[in-house]
């Protein structure tokens, strides 16, 4: 007779992850409708810096689009720092990956 030891099967629910990342979608879908002007300059920024040029202009840090544009940022920080996480890398031990998440947030708040 064989004897098979039972082990506990880990469940995570990552319903809220799923969520989250279509939520950060369809906010990317309602800015392109509300505003297809920025979207379509943002989208051209590697190519050419016409959007700095148009948008840096202004000194309305308080829009819409730029506030939205900021929560899809922190949503998809959050991701990869629960992926990053989830595969086993703790981003609190790595001092290197904290400098660099760091500098690019603070980057990307500034552009």
């Amino acid at each position: 007779m064989n004897c098979m030891e039972h082990l506990l099967r880990v469940e995570l629910n990552r319903d809220w992850l799923t969520l989250m990342l279509i939520g950060a979608l369809a906010l990317l879908g309602v800015l392109r409708y509300w505003f297809p002007k920025r979207m379509s300059e943002l989208l051209l920024l590697p190519v050419n810096d016409k959007y700095f040029a148009l948008e840096g202009r202004q000194k309305a840090l308080i829009h819409p689009f730029n506030i939205s544009m900021l929560v899809i940022q922190l949503v998809t920080f959050g991701i990869l720092f629960s992926g990053l996480k989830g595969m086993g890398h703790s981003p609190h031990h790595s001092l290197q990956f904290n400098e660099f998440t760091t500098g690019v947030f603070f980057i990307s708040l500034y552009l």
